[in-house]
C-alpha cells in the first residue's frame, strides 16, 4: 500500500514544471507581520522540490528543508546545491530530525494537509524557539472563470463519491 510520502515519487518532474511558485510578496508580508530578520532560522516542513524554500533562500534566510520523499528531496538538493543557507533534512512533520528550540519560523505549504496533526503538534512545539511562529500557506483556485469553476465542481463531486 502506498503511503503519503511515496505517492509523489513519480511526480517530481511535474512538480518542478507545473507547480505554481509562492509570490515574492509573501516574504514582504511575513517580514512585516512577524518582524523577521535575516538571522531567523526557518524550517520548511514538507518542502518537496524546494518551491516553498526558494523565496526564503532568495532573501538570505537559513532554511532547513524537511522532506520525507527521497526523489523530491534530491530535486531540491540539486536546485540549491550551491546555496550555503539550504540544509536538506530527511524527516517528516512528526519527526523532523531538528534540534530542540532551534527554529524561529516553521513554514508549511501545500503539504500541510498530509500531516498527522496529533503527532505533528508536539514535534513543532519541540523544535520551535520560544516566541517563534508557524506559517501555513497554500494556493487557492480562482473560480472566477467558468473553466475553473467547472473544474472545482468536478473535484468536489469526486471527493463526495
Amino acid at each position: 500500500m502506498e503511503n503519503n510520502y511515496d505517492r509523489f515519487r513519480q511526480k517530481v518532474r511535474d512538480y518542478i514544471k507545473y507547480r505554481p511558485e509562492y509570490p515574492e510578496k509573501m516574504i514582504e508580508i511575513l517580514m512585516e507581520k512577524l518582524h523577521l530578520n535575516k538571522e531567523d532560522v526557518m524550517a520548511d516542513i514538507g518542502s518537496g522540490t524546494g518551491l516553498s524554500s526558494k523565496p526564503f533562500l532568495e532573501n538570505n534566510f537559513k532554511v532547513f528543508a524537511v522532506e520525507p520523499n527521497e526523489e523530491m528531496r534530491e530535486a531540491a538538493e540539486t536546485l540549491f546545491k550551491n546555496n550555503r543557507n539550504f540544509v536538506s533534512v530527511n524527516g517528516t512533520s512528526e519527526h523532523t530530525q531538528l534540534d530542540n528550540e532551534s527554529i524561529d519560523v516553521i513554514f508549511c505549504g501545500q503539504a500541510f494537509h498530509w500531516f498527522d496533526l496529533e503527532k505533528t503538534k508536539p514535534e513543532f512545539q519541540r523544535i520551535l524557539k520560544p516566541g517563534g511562529n508557524i506559517v501555513l500557506a497554500w494556493n487557492e483556485r480562482d473560480t472566477a472563470s467558468p473553466l475553473q469553476n467547472d473544474y472545482e465542481n468536478i473535484l468536489d463531486r469526486s471527493i463526495e463519491e
